[in-house]
């Protein structure tokens, strides 16, 4: 029997998703397309004794625009994360995730620059500095936890959280994640094969997100160590979209730091220089304060969104 796909007031009339985001601020709207492709998700997925468990239906909708209603894909990445989030202990809480970034500050204080949404386009921001970022530190035991793999397992929950944190609604999931990596003083051992290859495998491959594009600034000889490093997340399509070239000037079109006047002879910005400011600690307190902010929202989404 065919599928009521009639929808909510979440459903709009146009499949135009471009002229859809300009009527929906909110970026909580879906097209009747994409309300199909989640309600076949989500219909196959609560089949008595499928053996998944049950996800919001904001969640499904998330499936849905990330595979383009691809049913088994969907299927199988719900599948594979719901076995992530048992294996660590995901309760997807605001509060669990400002905890996990604390956490991953410390270990890495200088790593992570932004989590944000653009303030203009709305695009996902995750800006991180992989000079300042040490594989070693994540491999290493803790000294202050039994756990042996207690380091990984902030590691691997930090980039769980980011993903969420930036994709709050539609607009964001629909159109990917930017990715601003600082390259300025990378080097071997700032880069680990086998730690990128752990995190596609458990998590990564399969969290329902794209990548709308990747730039890299201050390359230096460095970087194809980087690249190999991506070589391991990325699908071809996406690794296509790594731009080396950028450089920092204050007013980059990430939007989301002021211009600075520099003198032409003066050393080049780096990313850590306009996030930074103007401490590690204050940046770090505004960082985590807007965490929680986009957590919240995310919840609150999930909490009010109905196929």
């Amino acid at each position: 029997m065919a599928q009521d796909t009639s929808g909510g007031d979440n459903v709009m009339d146009s499949s135009d998703t471009s002229s859809m985001e300009t009527d929906d601020p909110e970026g909580m709207t879906v097209s009747p397309q994409e309300h199909a492709w989640a309600l076949e998700i989500k219909t196959a997925a609560e089949t008595p004794n499928s053996g998944f468990r049950p996800i919001s239906d904001f969640e499904y909708a998330q499936y849905a625009l990330v595979t383009r209603g691809r049913l088994n894909e969907a299927l199988a990445r719900i599948r594979k994360i719901q076995s992530f989030q048992a294996q660590y202990q995901v309760d997807n809480t605001p509060s669990q995730g400002v905890s996990i970034v604390e956490q991953f500050r410390h270990l890495q204080p200088t790593a992570l620059l932004n989590l944000d949404k653009h303030p203009d386009t709305g695009d996902s921001i995750i800006c991180f500095d992989r000079s300042t970022y040490f594989p070693a530190i994540t491999k290493a035991p803790s000294p202050d936890h039994t756990d042996p793999e207690h380091n990984w397992k902030i590691d691997i929950l930090f980039w769980y959280y980011a993903l969420r944190t930036v994709q709050p609604d539609f607009h964001t999931i629909r159109h990917g994640v930017v990715f601003l990596f600082e390259a300025m003083g990378l080097g071997k051992d700032n880069v680990d094969v086998s730690l990128a290859k752990r995190l596609h495998r458990e998590m990564w491959a399969y969290y329902p997100f794209e990548i709308q594009r990747t730039r890299i600034y201050n390359a230096n000889q460095s970087v194809p160590l980087l690249v190999s490093a991506l070589q391991s997340l990325l699908r071809p399509e996406e690794l296509q979209c790594i731009e080396t070239g950028c450089t920092v000037h204050g007013d980059d079109d990430d939007g989301f730091h002021q211009s600075t006047d520099r003198a032409t002879n003066s050393p080049p910005l780096t990313l850590g220089d306009i996030y930074l400011q103007p401490t590690v600690d204050q940046s770090g307190r505004y960082l985590l304060a807007r965490i929680m902010e986009l957590l919240t929202l995310r919840s609150q989404n999930e909490e009010s969104f109905r196929l």
